[in-house]
């Protein structure tokens, strides 16, 4: 299925976009969008179910990690950080939101009392407080998939990144204090 919203995979074709086939003589030429345009697109539309939703940020992970700066300039003209910065919104409402209901159920911490919970939690079709075999439950991998995604887009120029904190920086900072808050409520 990912193939068909990331047909252009840095996985494939070892990372080379397929050129377009040539219009026929008399055909419309169709507007050509890049590949980076359909990424963000994808990674904008792309809210539920959530293991597409992180499939998808997994494939951006990948297609943001590299170090071409004139790349990454052109990322963040593209809107790449506003586009993160909004999935990573909806990442910490959501996973805050499966907080509250776990400690509204009095299980005192990060994990459901009982299984009858969980198959009710699975099947409002949220999986955020879910241990995931990595360590950590699954929105919280989400989470530092989306920051990692953010770290990556901004490997930019200066010049570039000063232009992108003009745009949404001082709206932004309040999610990466939260991000970055995260670790210390289960130390308290």
């Amino acid at each position: 299925m990912l193939s068909v919203l990331f047909p252009w995979s840095r996985g494939s074709n070892n990372g080379q976009v397929e050129p377009a086939p040539e219009p026929h003589l008399g055909a419309s030429p169709e507007p050509v969008i890049s590949p980076l345009r359909q990424m963000l697109d994808a990674v904008n539309m792309t809210i539920l179910p959530h293991d597409v939703r992180v499939s998808c940020i997994a494939q951006a992970c990948d297609f943001f990690d590299h170090r071409d700066r004139v790349a990454h300039d052109s990322e963040l003209r593209e809107g790449a950080a506003n586009v993160l910065l909004q999935k990573l919104a909806f990442a910490l409402h959501l996973n805050c939101e499966d907080e509250e209901h776990v400690n509204r159920n009095g299980s005192g911490g990060y994990r459901y009392g009982g299984t009858d919970a969980i198959v009710a939690h699975r099947a409002r079709g949220r999986a955020a407080v879910m241990p995931s075999p990595g360590g950590g439950t699954d929105g919280e991998q989400e989470i530092a998939m989306i920051a990692s995604c953010l770290e990556m887009v901004h490997r930019a120029s200066p010049e570039a990144i000063a232009a992108s904190f003009e745009e949404v920086g001082t709206e932004a900072l309040p999610l990466m204090v939260a991000v970055m808050e995260r670790p210390f409520r289960r130390i308290q």
